[in-house]
């Protein structure tokens, strides 16, 4: 039913209640809104006076006192991180380290008690903490107490590059730049590594290559820190293979910037792409992830997931080029070569025939010696290539060797068997190369070119070295770069020494052989104007003479005798004919042009 006014009033007065106490309550959290508003803007207020005032002191610390301030790939971020160095020493290392370091770092290759730096009136002086602790003063390697002067260049660990500034001594070395930022840090790196990182003069391929090594060397740099932290006993390495080593000497194709990857339990070695590296790279960085979040599987990760692992394959031990010039005298080339790698290291020797043939195989004697190479030009010819044996260095290598080649124009390598346990294979290959009717281009490729041999040795997954088993990827590496202290510096070095010294011989020996046969004419003349003076006087017929000497001196090879001879019995017969027809031939005036002797000549 209705409701009654008396129960009406008191809903009123309930109602009324109700908001009275909600607006109470609203105006109770908007003063506290208010007071925390206020309290936060204080606080905020009393941060940015003491970030400025912070600053104002950073600023003025680093006018005066000596510290280190960060360099990073992005500009943005560069400059913003700086440790100031105290009297005294000053300690460098991770956070965990006993006593607490002055200067804390993380990431790769931060050792706990990385490194010391000692500052005694104007002077620095940095040293490593503990072994092993990796350091580069502008790109050198710490290995004991240094002097830091003003502008030098710091990289501690993998990642953390710093430039080292002293306003109390601000003399910088001798073409120190103004402004070191990122890029010259890491070419000062490459140079050191024996990268050459002038750009003056560069074509566009060589530009590129020097791009891609910058790019790549904090990345190996990155991937070997990984590797020796999670043990697995493999080094990484950035190198610049010569389109010569890849393709043959003369190869149009520029260098290309591969990273080497090294078993150091076995010694195989796998040559990735620029790609591959960095797929393999992204995969490594997750592993690590998962071993920083605690994941014990990490260390049982199977092989084929690994990306540490790759399966055997076959190396290139290294390449020698033989070149053909002495094919466009139709001379035959027989000699050891040099085996070189991708940086100029001999790694052993290859015995090589090349020699003129008949379309059998037959090698073909000196008197088919042309001494103008133009004469091969449209003529058939016929070459075999031999590869007799090879003479190698390395032990490693006995699991089996063999050689690929091309030559011009061929689409695939030809190849030989491989021959196992030895490092002395005999190959006994030969093959006979055909060109039906020579021309421009075989001739120039005759004249310039060469055949690149590369040799390859057969690598097996083979099991590890048990004494290399005890030590860590970090001793493992150590000892590497001891055994071998000038791999890095020699960094890139071409196979363009080896390739040239080849050429030259080569032309000497042509030039040897060209000289044997002018010698023979010489003598042969000699012997024509001793024959000559020797006769009577009515004997002696300057025409007669002059066609011999002219004989000689346009023949070639040993058929000198042959064709002086055929050269006298067509002058003789002509003679004949002359004075049977008594002396008179029509439109010839005498003349032998058109005789035998001359097309034969």
């Amino acid at each position: 039913g209705a409701r009654s006014k008396a129960e009406i009033e008191r809903m009123r007065k309930e109602m009324e209640e109700e908001i009275r106490a909600q607006l109470l309550a609203n105006q109770e959290q908007m003063k506290d809104m208010d007071e925390s508003f206020e309290e936060k803007l204080k606080r905020n207020r009393e941060e940015q006076e003491a970030m400025g005032a912070a600053q104002a002191n950073t600023q003025d610390r680093k006018s005066k006192d000596p510290h280190l301030v960060n360099l990073n790939e992005d500009p943005m971020l560069s400059g913003v991180i700086f440790h100031f160095i105290e009297p005294g020493e000053m300690t460098i290392g991770r956070k965990d380290a006993t006593p607490p370091p002055n200067i804390q770092l993380t990431g790769l290759s931060i050792s706990k008690q990385h490194a010391v730096i000692t500052f005694e009136g104007s002077e620095a002086t940095v040293k490593p903490g503990e072994q092993g602790a990796k350091t580069k003063i502008n790109g050198v390697p710490l290995t004991g107490p240094t002097t830091l002067q003003h502008l030098d260049r710091v990289l501690f660990g993998s990642n953390h590059m710093y430039v080292f500034h002293n306003p109390m001594n601000p003399k910088a070395p001798e073409n120190t730049p103004s402004k070191i930022d990122w890029d010259f840090a890491q070419k000062e790196i490459a140079k050191h590594k024996g990268f050459d990182t002038a750009s003056a003069g560069m074509s566009k391929e060589q530009i590129i290559a020097q791009e891609q090594i910058l790019e790549l060397l904090p990345m190996v740099s990155e991937v070997n820190a990984i590797s020796e932290e999670l043990n697995k006993h493999r080094t990484f390495e950035v190198i610049l293979i010569s389109g010569a080593a890849m393709e043959g000497y003369g190869s149009k194709k520029g260098a290309k910037v591969v990273v080497k990857m090294k078993n150091l339990l076995n010694g195989n070695t796998w040559l990735w792409e620029r790609g591959k590296f960095m797929n393999r790279r992204y995969m490594i960085q997750e592993l690590y992830q998962r071993h920083l979040d605690g994941d014990e599987d990490v260390a049982k990760i199977p092989q084929e997931e690994d990306p540490f692992w790759e399966p055997p394959e076959d190396v290139l031990i290294g390449t020698a080029n033989v070149f053909l010039q002495s094919l466009s005298y139709a001379l035959d080339f027989d000699d050891k070569l040099a085996v070189t790698d991708y940086k100029g290291v001999e790694e052993g020797n290859l015995y090589v025939n090349i020699t003129p043939c008949s379309d059998k195989g037959k090698p073909l004697d000196e008197d088919f010696f042309v001494e103008d190479p133009q004469e091969l030009l449209g003529k058939p010819f016929h070459f075999k290539v031999t590869i007799k044996s090879a003479e190698v260095n390395k032990a490693k290598y006995s699991k089996g060797l063999h050689i690929k080649y091309k030559s011009y124009q061929d689409e695939d390598f030809t190849s030989t068997s491989v021959i196992k346990n030895t490092l002395s294979p005999e190959f006994k290959h030969s093959r006979i190369i055909t060109y039906p009717a020579v021309n421009e281009d075989q001739l120039g490729y005759f004249e310039h070119g060469c055949i690149t041999f590369m040799l390859y040795g057969v690598q097996e997954d083979s099991s590890n070295d048990s004494r290399l088993m005890k030590m860590t990827t970090r001793e493992l590496r150590q000892m590497e770069q001891l055994q071998n202290p000038g791999l890095q510096r020699r960094g890139t070095v071409s196979t363009g020494d080896a390739s040239e010294e080849s050429k030259l011989r080569n032309e000497l020996e042509v030039l040897r052989k060209k000289y044997e046969r002018l010698e023979k004419k010489e003598k042969r003349i000699q012997d024509l104007c001793a024959e000559w003076k020797s006769k009577p006087v009515d004997e002696q017929q300057f025409e007669s003479f002059w066609r011999h000497i002219n004989a000689v001196a346009n023949s070639s090879g040993n058929k000198l005798k042959t064709r002086v001879e055929i050269l006298n019995t067509a002058l003789q017969s002509h003679k004949m004919a002359q004075q049977a027809g008594g002396g008179a031939q029509n439109g010839s005036n005498g003349s032998i042009n058109n005789s035998k002797a001359c097309v034969i000549q």
